[in-house]
């Protein structure tokens, strides 16, 4: 299960992506606030971005200054690699005319 925050957090493109990518990778999501406290319980930790899309989080630094490892990255890969198919299967190529035009100015 994906567990994100709902408030708080930038609603992003890439976030809602990779969201509405888990489901059909047989995640569920729920958008419930994570506690830090939990971080024990969790098996992976990412992020998401315009310029990093998805991105595996290996280690935690906890408020007492101890490190937390993350167990796995296996269904941060699936969702970044679902979320690259998607961009790529729904972009169109740059025409040269298009760059030109893009810097015209």
């Amino acid at each position: 299960e994906v567990q994100t925050a709902r408030e708080g957090v930038l609603l992003g493109t890439v976030r809602d992506l990779a969201l509405k990518m888990c489901p059909k990778l047989g995640v569920d999501v729920s958008e419930t606030v994570p506690n830090i406290k939990d971080v024990g319980d969790w098996d992976e930790v990412w992020v998401s971005s315009t310029s990093r899309w998805v991105l595996p989080v290996g280690e935690i630094v906890m408020p007492d200054g101890s490190l937390r490892t993350t167990k796995s990255t296996a269904v941060t890969e699936a969702i970044y690699q679902a979320v690259l198919d998607h961009a790529l299967e729904n972009s169109s190529p740059v025409t040269e005319a298009a760059a030109q035009a893009a810097n015209v100015g």
